[in-house]
C-alpha cells in the first residue's frame, strides 16, 4: 500500500491535488516480518515513512509518538493533526441486566503475547481461584498456536472461559455492555507505544470501568482511577490487582466508567473529531 502512495503524491503533484495520509501504526520489523516474503512490505513502510510523508499537504496521526516520529522525519509540525480516534456516542447506553451471580470480564482485541493476552490470562486464573464466580469473556478466534502455549490454563479455567468467535458488530457491542469490567492488557512495545488503543472508544462507549496497562499515549491522557485504572505491563499480579480494586469498590467503579464515557465524548466524538479533520484540511 506505501508504494500506491507515491504514485498518488506524483499524480497529485503534477495536477495540484492535496493529498493527505492517515498513520495508524509504526511497526517494528520482527513484529510484520516473519517470513521472508513480507520484507518488501516493511522496507516500502519504512520509505513512505522517512522520505515521502514530508511532501504530503498533511499527516493525521493517531498517537504522540507517531507526531515526533514525522516531525524527526522532517514534517512540519503545522503539516500534523493528531486525532487518536473516531467515535459515535450518539446512541444511547445499553444498560443490560446485571447477572450479580457472576463477575464478567471483558477482553476484546488480538490474543497475541503482545497485546497481554497471556498476562490476562494468568491474571484472572489468580483472580479467580480467589472468586471462583469469575467469567473472561475473549473476543474473535484464538489461534491454534496460542491454545497450544496455554492449554493447561484453559483446561484448568473451563467454563470460566467464554470465546464468542467472529460476531456482528452489534452482538459485540451487547457483549461489551454485558461485561463488569473491561480490560486493555497490552505490553510494552514500539507498537502499543504508536497506536492508540481502538478499543478504548468500544468500551468507553459502554461506560463500563475499563482496566489498561500504562503503555504510549496512556499515560498522557489518563489518570489512574479517575478515567480508568492503570496498571504495570507483563504483571499479571498488577493487572489482577487492578481488577480487583474495581471488583472491591462498586461506587469507584461507577464512578470511574462514567468518567470514562465522558472523556470520549469530550475527545474522541466522530462529529468533533471530523470537524477538526475538515478544518485541517481545507487549512492546509
Amino acid at each position: 500500500m506505501q508504494s500506491y502512495c507515491i504514485l498518488f503524491l506524483i499524480i497529485a503533484k503534477l495536477f495540484k491535488i492535496k493529498i493527505f495520509r492517515i498513520i495508524t501504526d509504526y511497526y517494528e520489523q520482527k513484529s510484520i516480518v516473519p517470513v521472508w516474503w513480507k520484507q518488501p512490505k516493511v522496507f516500502f513502510y519504512n520509505l513512505q515513512f522517512k522520505y515521502f510523508d514530508k511532501s504530503m499537504d498533511g499527516l493525521i496521526v493517531l498517537s504522540n509518538y507517531l507526531k515526533k516520529q514525522a516531525i524527526k522525519n522532517k514534517v512540519v509540525p503545522n503539516r500534523i493533526l493528531l486525532l487518536p480516534h473516531f467515535i459515535d456516542l450518539s446512541t444511547p447506553i445499553f444498560q443490560s441486566p446485571k447477572d450479580n451471580s457472576y463477575i464478567k470480564i471483558g477482553f476484546f482485541g488480538s490474543a497475541t503475547k503482545e497485546r497481554g493476552f497471556f498476562d490476562l490470562i494468568e491474571a484472572f486464573r489468580i483472580l479467580n481461584q480467589k472468586y471462583g464466580n469469575m467469567i473472561l469473556i475473549i473476543s474473535g478466534k484464538l489461534p491454534d498456536v496460542i491454545i497450544s502455549e496455554i492449554q493447561p490454563i484453559l483446561n484448568e479455567l473451563g467454563n470460566h472461559l467464554q470465546f464468542t468467535g467472529f460476531i456482528s458488530t452489534e452482538a459485540l457491542k451487547q457483549m461489551q455492555q454485558s461485561c463488569d469490567i473491561l480490560v486493555n492488557p497490552p505490553q510494552n512495545s514500539i507498537g502499543s507505544q504508536a497506536a492508540f488503543p481502538t478499543k478504548f472508544g468500544e468500551y468507553f462507549a459502554t461506560a463500563k470501568p475499563v482496566v489498561s496497562t500504562k503503555t504510549g499515549d496512556i499515560i498522557n491522557y489518563f489518570t489512574n482511577k479517575k478515567e480508568l485504572v492503570l496498571v504495570e505491563p507483563s504483571s499479571p499480579p498488577a493487572l489482577a490487582d487492578g481488577i480487583e480494586f474495581l471488583i472491591k469498590n462498586e461506587i469507584e467503579a461507577n464512578r470511574i466508567g462514567l468518567n470514562g464515557y465522558n472523556w470520549a465524548r469530550a475527545n474522541l466524538d466522530y462529529l468533533t473529531n471530523a470537524n477538526k479533520l475538515l478544518s485541517f484540511i481545507s487549512n492546509s
